[in-house]
C-alpha cells in the first residue's frame, strides 16, 4: 500500500521540477546559443546534452573571471550556475521516476503514468 504512495510523491515531485524548469526555459535561451527544440528536449538524453552544454559555458565563464577579462558578467555566471543546479535537480528526479517505473513494471516511455496505472501496478 505505501509504494503507490511513494510512487505518487515521486511524479509529483517530478512535475513540479518540470515546472520549475519550464519557467527558467527562457532564461536558457538568452544564456546558451541553444534552439529552442533542443532546450524543450526533456529526455534524460536531451538532459544530459543541456546539462553539459551549461557546464561548457560555466568553464568558459569561470576562466573569464580568473583572467580578469572585461567580458566576464557575475549576473550571467550565477543565472549559468542556478540552471545548472535546475537541470541537475531535474535529471536525478527524472531518473528516480524513471527506477522506480522501472521496478513497478511500468513504460513511462510517452510520460508519467496515469491514476489508472499507477493503481492498477
Amino acid at each position: 500500500m505505501n509504494e503507490p504512495v511513494r510512487f505518487n510523491s515521486r511524479i509529483r515531485h517530478h512535475r513540479a521540477v518540470e515546472a520549475a524548469c519550464e519557467s527558467g526555459a527562457g532564461d536558457l535561451t538568452r544564456l546558451l546559443p541553444l534552439w529552442p527544440a533542443e532546450i524543450a528536449d526533456r529526455s534524460i538524453a536531451g538532459r544530459e546534452k543541456l546539462i553539459a552544454t551549461i557546464e561548457r559555458a560555466l568553464r568558459a565563464e569561470r576562466k573569464r573571471a580568473k583572467a580578469g577579462h572585461w567580458a566576464y558578467d557575475l549576473a550571467r555566471h550565477a543565472a549559468l550556475f542556478r540552471a545548472w543546479k535546475r537541470e541537475c535537480a531535474a535529471l536525478i528526479a527524472l531518473r528516480r521516476l524513471n527506477a522506480s517505473a522501472h521496478a513497478k513494471g511500468l513504460d513511462i516511455s510517452a510520460g508519467p503514468p496515469s491514476k489508472s496505472e499507477i493503481e492498477s501496478a
